[in-house]
Order: structure tokens, then C-alpha cells, then sequence
């Protein structure tokens, strides 16, 4: 039960603070749209895009790093399984 409060703590936070980063990300342009002349936003647009751009990379990289650990840990532990079978095998042909 324990466990399952913190997972539930972690994603509510998670989730705040994506919508509050979310929500400053978006109002911050609006926010220097008087302030800024319209050569100048098209930089802090530019330069937005690209932060969000680099942000998804780093994410879609992480996942794929997991994915690849996920798929060469089962590629060992078939590895492993096999071993064993045939470890099995002979030990049995050699005591019969």
C-alpha cells in the first residue's frame, strides 16, 4: 500500500509540474509579445521550438536505450535458458 501511495505522489507531482512548465512555456511569448519587437520573437519562437525539439530527442533516446538493455537482457537470459537445457540434457544422457 505503501508503494502504491508514493506511485500515486510521483505521478500527481509529475503531472503539476509538466502543466505548470507547460502553461510558463506557453504564456512566456505572450508575455514579451509587447515588449519584444516581431524580428525578436521570431527568435524566441525558433529558439523555443528548437529547446522542445532537443527535449523530445533526449527522451525518445532514453527510451530507446531502455529498450535495447530490455531486449539484450532477454537475448542472455534465452542465452542462459539454453545453456542450462542442454547442461540438462547431458547430465541426464551421461548418468542413464
Amino acid at each position: 500500500m505503501k508503494k502504491n501511495l508514493i506511485k500515486v505522489l510521483k505521478t500527481v507531482l509529475t503531472s503539476a509540474a509538466a502543466l505548470i512548465i507547460g502553461f510558463a512555456a506557453i504564456a512566456f511569448p505572450f508575455r514579451l509579445f509587447d515588449n519584444l519587437s516581431a524580428e525578436a520573437m521570431r527568435y524566441l519562437f525558433i529558439g523555443e521550438m528548437a529547446l522542445y525539439f532537443t527535449v523530445g530527442m533526449v527522451f525518445l533516446f532514453i527510451k530507446g536505450k531502455r529498450q535495447e538493455e530490455k531486449e539484450k537482457e532477454k537475448a542472455r537470459r534465452e542465452t542462459k535458458r539454453i545453456k542450462f537445457e542442454q547442461a540438462q540434457k547431458d547430465y541426464y544422457d551421461f548418468a542413464a
